[in-house]
Formats: C-alpha cells, structure tokens, sequence
C-alpha cells in the first residue's frame, strides 16, 4: 500500500460526508475529480504503477486497470472511495468538525489524502485509490434539483397562478391556428 496526496483537482458527484449504499448496502463514500491534463496527475500515475508492480507482480501489473478516464477535451478523472469516512480539512488545513452541515457538491475543488492499492480477485486486476481525508479548497454545496440561472430575454415568468393545462380539443383548435414567428 502506497500513500498519495492528489493534487487540486475539481470534483464531479461526490459522496464523501454520507455513505452511498444505492450499489452497496454497507455504503461506500467516493468521488471522482477532473484534472486539466494527464501531466497533472503524473506522480499519482506512477505511484499507482509502482503499487502494482509491488503488490501484484509483472505480469498482472501490466494487466492492471486504474481508476482514471481520459475525456475528450484532454482532462482526466480520477476515481477515489473507500468504506470508512474520511476525516474533513479546509484549504488552511485546519480540521473541519461540522461535518454533518456539508453538502459537497460538483465543482468543488478538493485535494484527496490516501493510499492506494493493488488488487487481484482472478480476471479482476487493478489498482484502488482509497479515501483517507478531503480538503475542500473551494466549497460549492450541492443543492440539487438542476435549476438554471434567469435568462435576460425570457418572455414567461411563472406565477403562482401557472397556466392550466388544455383540453385536448383546446390543443387540437391552438395547433391548427395560424402562428406567425
């Protein structure tokens, strides 16, 4: 077991202050952070390859998977997760005790302490990133439902009186109307 620190990297989905359990009822707490370039993460790749080698051996190390994706704008995304929740810092590295009260959420900019791993269950080879502690650098809470931001030509602003859906006789009459754009 090696252990890393990532650098500044800009999170996508994250579940890192409640365990997940939609696909382990134990829970698992995870993210994924996207790094301007594989450059960026080069002494994480080298770790995990030295990891492999160390753990795994020649020959399955050159068949391992790492929890990394290139994306097609030239970033890449990075897995990290574990089955213990991690410990919370801010960007002066100071311990974060309110825990509870955080609601990470894409976007946020965070650093990740912690080990990685080899692996090899049969066909199943590769190397984990596991979660230690998280630095939140920058903070943007997820306050979820996808809302968008107002739009300074909009011609609709709903009221509390939100139109009424038609008769499917008063569609049919609006559809054959004459409608000059």
């Amino acid at each position: 077991m090696k252990n890393y620190t990532s650098p500044k990297g800009i999170a996508g989905f994250t579940s890192l202050t409640r365990a997940d359990t939609k696909y382990d009822s134990d829970g698992v707490y995870h993210t994924r952070l996207t790094f301007p370039s594989a450059e960026a993460i080069e002494e994480l790749q080298d770790l995990m390859k030295e990891e492999a080698l160390e753990e795994l051996g020649k020959a399955k190390a050159a068949k391992a998977a790492y929890p990394i994706t290139e994306n097609e704008d030239g970033t890449v995304t990075v897995k990290f997760k574990s089955k213990k929740a991690p410990k919370f810092f801010d960007g002066k590295g100071n311990p974060i005790k309110n825990v509870d009260d955080l609601n990470i959420g894409g976007g946020s900019v965070l650093k990740i302490k912690g080990a990685a791993k080899g692996y090899a269950n049969g066909t199943n080879i590769g190397v984990t990133l596991y979660i230690n502690s998280v630095q939140i650098i920058k903070y943007v809470e997820y306050v979820g439902g996808g809302g968008f931001d107002a739009d300074d030509e909009a011609e609709y602003v709903a009221s509390e009186d939100s139109p009424k859906r038609s008769s499917s006789k008063q569609a049919e009459e609006e559809e054959d109307a004459d409608v000059n754009f």
